[in-house]
């Protein structure tokens, strides 16, 4: 699907792992781990240089509303609903993704059940290479 990504990977004691458990649980899809992707579709060696390059850790504010993306992957379309995000003093925008659902777009009452966000510290955030070739369910974090 997305090849080999850098995240940026919330901590595993985050809360948003636990709020994407429920909205997966909502929606019945499937649940991922709570990333902010720094490049995606990659393959191993580039995803590594950027990785062993520490792309730099910010905090991330969230602005604006929910944002429903759809993605064609041949004959089928990737649905995402994500919240914009901002870095102070930059220009590059961010996202983190709270669900994902394969060939059925989120109706407006199902958007209406995610919830606002807190901002996500630079802390809670560590940078990773995942592996997103497969299913969401099979999405893995290789190392970090």
């Amino acid at each position: 699907m997305f090849k080999i990504c850098v995240w940026y990977a919330l901590k595993k004691e985050h809360i948003l792992h636990k709020t994407i458990s429920r909205y997966s649980e909502t929606f019945n899809t499937d649940a991922f781990p709570a990333h902010i992707t720094v490049q995606h579709s990659l393959n191993h060696q580039e995803a590594h240089d950027i990785w062993s390059n520490k792309p730099e850790v910010y905090n991330f504010y969230p602005y604006g509303d929910l944002v429903q993306t759809a993605t064609r992957l041949g004959p089928d379309t990737f649905y995402s609903i994500e919240q914009p995000l901002k870095v102070l003093d930059i220009e590059e925008n961010y996202h983190i993704s709270l669900a994902y659902r394969m060939n059925k777009k989120f109706q407006a009452f199902e958007l209406a059940v995610i919830g606002l966000i807190d901002p996500i510290l630079k802390e809670d955030l560590e940078i990773c290479v995942a592996e997103c070739a497969g299913s969401i369910r099979e999405w893995k974090i290789l190392y970090k």
